[in-house]
């Protein structure tokens, strides 16, 4: 379970804050070597995301993070400000749950995939849509919803999804999974494929995260992340791994 998972990476913090401060000594030492012997930076394009917008610069605290970081664009609005996507994904809880006009909505964008995450009206669930850049069918863009109990402000489930793909001709599986950060973590750092993509915490809710480590055949995900707080120290390091649930 995603608690047991947390635990361990509150137990490990302390470690990992170690082993960033070493880290961060050795890449300086490294930047200094360079500049020394006069060597040249090649810096990556910008990437775009999902939506085909340029991707947000890193925040300061984290600007030295490795695997080609990307930093996904998150905002905060009220149910009543959602355009007309949005409100194509609340139809789809409508009318099993309630949801005011008053609800805050997490709007998150990144490299493969985006989504909503809110509340329902008496706080017992987490809601939410997800998207690729391929166009939904039951209520386009959106290609899956999904729905989280919770218990004593926290989720039972990461509610696994991997009913979304990619456009052709790649046309890989994406999966999307909520995390429940600690209660100090203000980023989450999600690693695969040789990069790194960020999430910024917001509203107290969980964070809706994607990959491409998807097993189909088990129906199931993995997701290695690392968190980090404000200062951009590393508060724990972790693996979810998660199955759909029936």
């Amino acid at each position: 379970m995603e608690w047991v998972a947390a635990l361990r990476c509150r137990a490990r913090g302390n470690v990992r804050r170690l082993v960033r401060i070493l880290a961060n000594a050795a890449a300086i030492g490294a930047a200094l070597a360079a500049l020394a012997v006069g060597c040249d930076s090649d810096e990556p394009a910008a990437t775009r995301l999902v939506d085909d917008t340029a991707a947000p610069p890193l925040p300061r605290a984290l600007d030295d993070l490795g695997d080609s970081p990307v930093a996904t664009r998150a905002r905060t609005l009220q149910v009543s400000q959602l355009g007309s996507v949005g409100r194509a994904c609340l139809r789809t809880f409508r009318p099993e749950f309630s949801i005011p006009p008053s609800t805050i909505v997490v709007d998150r964008t990144g490299s493969i995939g985006a989504s909503l995450t809110f509340r329902d009206r008496r706080g017992g669930f987490v809601l939410g849509c997800d998207r690729t850049d391929r166009p939904g069918e039951a209520a386009p863009p959106w290609c899956a919803r999904s729905a989280g109990r919770l218990v004593l402000g926290r989720l039972t489930d990461p509610r696994v999804d991997i009913l979304c793909r990619g456009r052709p001709p790649d046309d890989r599986t994406i999966g999307f999974a909520w995390v429940d950060p600690m209660p100090t973590s203000r980023w989450l750092a999600v690693r695969g494929n040789g990069r790194t993509e960020l999430y910024e915490v917001l509203a107290g809710l969980p964070v809706r995260v994607t990959t491409t480590d998807v097993d189909v055949g088990t129906s199931s995900a993995v997701v290695d992340l690392t968190e980090y707080d404000a200062s951009g120290n590393a508060v724990c390091s972790r693996r979810l791994r998660a199955s759909v649930a029936g």
